[in-house]
This record gives structure tokens, C-alpha cells and sequence, in this order.
């Protein structure tokens, strides 16, 4: 593995209001920080410009309107912009990058009358930061599952807005993933759940790019076979959409490999099962033999990559229940604790001709309860050589923050960046971001306080 430059700055400045920091980017004003109350990201925020060695250049606080709540920060060449939602409308805010200055971009826009659940709103922009889109579900005056989109030119203050009739009940559709390109171009996946012969399946429908007004029908993914975990992303070298999840022929939990639906094709896929060296070496030899599928798999990342194909990262994730029975004067008591389990990742490689080039898997045990989830999973970086992966070796006192990276051929390194030594030191992955081609950022707690860490390949 190259050597690697680590910075690590003075504490944050985090307060109880501003307890929580996430990295926005970095440009050629700054690297900027975000930093906030809580996850719901109401009230009130703080944006902190940092030079690219991690000395704090200027801090800037704003006030939100009490029923309002921020959903995504972008930044741009000159602008951070800011998406928000409150109870009957959503705005789009701009702040220079030398946060002197935060203004209302476009005009409020008011969201559909059958609006009922803030967590169904998706927000998503393009490679380039040329169109931001905003996809709204809600319930239709005749009743039916509906999307209004609305998508803005970040570059040209254009807005286009398009409303979608899926004809579906509301209580059985939900929106799975967004997607917007360079040209305006959006696409959407949504998943209808249907129940047959005493068991519940999901239907999972492809809405083709469109531009302005949708003219393409749904397209049915998986008529034959189950998919889930799935993801829509853009292939630039291709210029074309790609629809990418977990597939299992056997109507079983777990999955058997990776289904990839291009635009080209209409929703055609190709299925791309797991190698079972790979099936074998994580779930055991018995159930390679038997089923070749993994369990508890989600999709994490996916990356275009030079052979036209993509990167896919996956993560092994669950949840399970520890009870304890104790004594409380003389009377048995049982408790249980919620244990969050981060394990194996897996990185596949698949090409142009949709093979499965190599898979890949690092070996990964995280568990947490409560609070420390915060510190578990990984980040992740593609750099031009390897792909990186950062994560906590285990959350005691004494852990070790390890970078592992891949290389083009599937073979990867281990190499410790931080290690404790007077302090306890715990890195937030799931906060951290990848800023440029060869860097990531990523706060880092550090004894009591938080630092932030940027590592530069060469």
C-alpha cells in the first residue's frame, strides 16, 4: 500500500446544540463542515470552513423556522445549497461558500395536498451537481399511490416539475431509489408489495428516464425471480442508468447474487451470482453447497468503474435481541438489549459485458448497543488505484482505526492509521466523506473531543 499523508485537526468547536459534525465537501474555497442538534436537523446549524490542512478559517451559525427540517446539503462551485421541508412546503436556500450570505434560491414550493409522511421525500443530484431533484410521494385525490418530482438546474436556475399516477394503493407502494442525470434526465424505482398464496412478495417497478413529462411505462424487474436492496445509478463513461440489487431464484431470505437492469435494455437484467469460494468462506461450506446465498446483505456503494461495469460494495448487517435475567428483591426480572451487528464487507467487480470479474471479501465484526452504533460500518473511497475502506477495529478502549484498500485485481492490504495510546480514539465513518480523487475527511473522536482526520493518497 502507498503511503498515505494523515492531518488531524484541533478539536471542534461542538457544543449540547451542535453536538454532531458530517462533512459536506471540499472546493477551492474550503473544506466544509456541517454541524448539528440532532438527526432530525431542525432549528438550527453551523457550517465551518476549514482550510485543506484543517485550520478553521470561519464558522457561521443559522436559524431554521421551528417546523423546519434540512434534508440535503450540496455544494457547488461557489454555493452550498441547502434543501429543506417544513409542514406544507419545501425550499431550496443557497450559501456562498464564504458563508457570508443564505438565500432563498428558488421560490417555496408547496407540496401536494395528500402529503402525509416526511421520511417518503427523496432528494438526489446529478454527477456533475447540474440538477437536484426532489421526489415526492402522496395520495391522489381518486385515491392512488402518486410522485410529484420537482428537479432544478443548479447551474441555470431552470425548474421542471412532473407528476406521476403509479394507479397503485398507497398502502402497499413506496419510492426505493431516485435518480437524475447532467441533461435533467430523472428516473425512479418503486416497489409494490403483493400477497399470494399466504406469503408476501415485492414487485419492483423501473419508471425509465424521462425529461419534463414521463412518457415511458413501468417496467417490471423481477417478474421471475426476488430481488431487493435496490439501487438506481448513473454510468457516465455509458451515459445511461442502471438499475442494481440483491437477487434470490429460491423465494428465500438472503441472496444468491447481483441482478444489474440497464437503460439500454428496458429493464432487462443480468444475473450475476455470488463465486462460491466467496458463499463459503463467509456463510460456511453446508450452505454453499446447498443454497450459495448470503444473508443479511445490503447493498452500501456502487461505483462506475473503468471497465464500464461497476463496484458494489455490500455489508453484512442485523439485528438481534440479548435478554438477561436478574434478580430485583427476591423476583425474577428479564431485560433484553438491542445489539446492532456491522459485519463482512464484500466488494464485486463486474464489467462492461456484465461479468462478474472478481469477488472480494474483508472481514469485519461490529457490534454495538445504543450510542456506539454511531462509531460502527466503514467509509468508503475510490481512488484511482484501489478502492479504500476505513473502519473502528472494535469499539473498546483500546481500537484501532485500520484503512484496508483493494486493488484493480482484488487483492487487498491492511494498514493501521490511528491506534490509541494516552486516549481512547474512535473514528465516525458514517459521517465521513470522500472530498476529492486522492482524500477523505472524517470526524474522529479523540478522548472527550472531536477532530477531524483527512488522509490524502499520493
Amino acid at each position: 500500500m502507498n503511503a498515505q499523508q494523515v492531518f488531524l485537526s484541533s478539536q471542534v468547536n461542538i457544543s449540547n446544540k451542535l453536538s454532531y459534525s458530517k462533512i459536506i465537501g471540499e472546493n477551492n474555497y474550503g473544506l466544509f463542515i456541517l454541524r448539528f442538534r440532532d438527526y432530525n436537523l431542525q432549528k438550527e446549524f453551523a457550517i465551518d470552513r476549514y482550510t485543506a490542512d484543517l485550520n478553521l478559517v470561519h464558522s457561521q451559525s443559522y436559524q431554521m423556522d421551528k417546523k423546519e427540517e434540512g434534508l440535503k446539503f450540496i455544494l457547488c462551485d461557489s454555493e452550498i445549497h441547502v434543501i429543506t421541508k417544513a409542514r406544507k412546503v419545501v425550499s431550496h436556500y443557497a450559501i456562498h461558500c464564504t458563508l457570508s450570505k443564505i438565500y432563498k434560491k428558488y421560490p417555496d414550493y408547496p407540496l401536494p395536498e395528500g402529503f402525509v409522511n416526511f421520511k417518503e421525500l427523496f432528494v438526489e443530484y446529478s454527477e456533475k451537481k447540474q440538477w437536484v431533484s426532489i421526489c415526492i410521494p402522496f395520495k391522489s385525490q381518486n385515491g392512488n399511490f402518486s410522485i410529484e418530482t420537482i428537479s432544478h438546474n443548479l447551474v441555470d436556475s431552470i425548474q421542471q416539475v412532473s407528476v406521476l399516477d403509479l394507479q397503485n394503493s398507497v398502502q402497499i407502494t413506496q419510492v426505493e431509489s431516485i435518480g437524475v442525470d447532467d441533461m435533467g434526465r430523472l428516473t425512479v424505482v418503486y416497489s409494490s408489495r403483493i400477497s399470494k398464496f399466504n406469503s408476501e412478495k415485492f414487485e419492483y417497478y423501473w419508471i425509465m428516464p424521462f425529461e419534463q413529462k414521463p412518457t415511458n411505462k413501468s417496467v417490471l424487474l423481477n417478474p421471475y425471480n426476488f430481488i431487493e436492496n435496490v439501487k438506481i445509478k448513473y454510468h457516465p463513461l455509458l451515459r445511461q442508468f442502471a438499475v442494481l440489487g440483491l437477487y434470490n431464484f429460491q423465494n428465500e431470505e438472503g441472496s444468491q447474487g447481483l441482478a444489474v437492469f440497464w437503460e439500454s435494455k428496458q429493464g432487462k437484467g443480468e444475473h450475476l451470482p455470488f463465486n462460491q469460494e466467496l458463499v463459503q468462506e463467509l456463510a460456511g461450506s453446508k450452505i454453499a453447497e446447498s443454497k450459495g446465498q448470503l444473508a443479511d446483505m445490503f447493498i452500501r456503494n456502487i461505483m462506475p468503474n473503468a471497465s464500464k461495469g461497476f463496484s458494489v460494495v455490500l455489508e453484512q448487517y442485523y439485528i438481534n435481541k440479548e435478554f438477561e435475567t436478574f434478580m430485583v428483591n427476591g423476583m425474577p426480572q428479564t431485560g433484553a438489549n438491542t445489539v446492532y451487528n456491522y459485519n463482512d464487507i464484500v466488494v464485486l467487480q463486474t464489467d462492461s459485458n456484465q461479468n462478474m470479474q472478481w469477488n472480494k471479501s474483508i472481514r469485519k465484526k461490529q457490534s454495538s448497543m445504543g450510542n456506539y452504533t454511531y462509531y460502527s460500518s466503514y467509509l468508503f473511497m475510490a481512488g484511482n488505484a484501489n478502492l479504500n475502506f476505513l473502519y473502528n477495529e472494535n469499539s473498546k478502549i483500546d481500537n484501532r482505526i485500520l484503512l484496508v484498500a483493494v486493488d484493480k485485481q482484488g487483492e487487498h492490504f491492511t494498514k493501521v492509521l490511528l491506534e490509541n495510546s494516552n486516549e481512547m480514539i474512535q473514528a465516525i465513518p458514517v459521517e465521513g466523506k470522500q472530498v476529492s480523487y486522492n482524500s477523505f475527511v472524517l470526524p474522529v473522536q479523540i478522548g472527550k473531543g472531536i477532530n477531524l482526520m483527512k488522509v490524502v493518497f499520493p
